[in-house]
């Protein structure tokens, strides 16, 4: 009998690998792989509501996110697997971005109540980011001529799985980016003999 096999960029798969609290070990060491975060700050890691929406509005738009989690410093994360081409993908994460901060937000309250907002792109079947062969990009508020940081409280990383990954120093993130490419039980027997612990989970 032939058995079909999921692949993690599977919508339900990938929510359940990478969206389950119960599997702090994965979540962590695939944002410690792709993220500049602290350790520390993955000590407790929350899956929180995915839902984001921009209020007092007469048109609300709503927005769900694939993954949405909150670290121990209060930073926010979210996680989007697109397998499919989507013109204004951009556009839609600038926007999921937006709302992450409106939401941290009450009536009265002090700006410096924000707290960092971070997307994590996925693109599972296509080539999203044409400007250049790297498979991880992180873009950043920054002045071009002196690189000089405007703030550091939006975060967007790019991952590519159909790109050679020549850009990667992590072994780690190799190892992530191979489970999600895995298409076949054979591909992720191979997966599955790294040493590292998270993966073996994953798989």
């Amino acid at each position: 009998m032939i058995r079909k096999l999921f692949g993690a960029t599977n919508d339900l798969v990938f929510k359940k690998v990478f969206g389950d609290e119960k599997n702090q070990i994965i979540i962590k060491d695939f944002l410690d792989s792709i993220l500049d975060i602290k350790k520390e700050e993955y000590e407790n890691i929350r899956v929180v509501d995915p839902f984001i929406k921009i209020q007092n509005y007469a048109k609300d738009k709503i927005g769900i996110l694939d993954i949405k989690l909150k670290l121990k410093s209060g930073k926010i994360i979210d996680i989007e697997i697109q397998v499919a081409y989507k013109e204004n993908i951009r556009e839609r994460v600038l926007y999921y971005l937006s709302n992450m901060i409106l939401d941290q937000m009450g009536p009265g309250e002090d700006y410096d109540k924000i707290q960092k907002v971070v997307s994590i792109l996925i693109a599972a079947e296509h080539i999203l980011i044409k400007e250049n062969d790297n498979c991880h990009n992180k873009y950043l508020l920054i002045d071009k001529k002196t690189n000089s940081t405007f703030t550091n409280k939006i975060e967007i990383n790019t991952l590519e799985i159909l790109k050679l990954p020549k850009d990667i120093e992590n072994d780690n993130l190799i190892m992530w980016i191979k489970f999600l490419k895995a298409k076949s039980e054979e591909d992720l027997k191979m997966v599955y003999d790294t040493k590292n612990q998270a993966i073996k989970e994953a798989v």
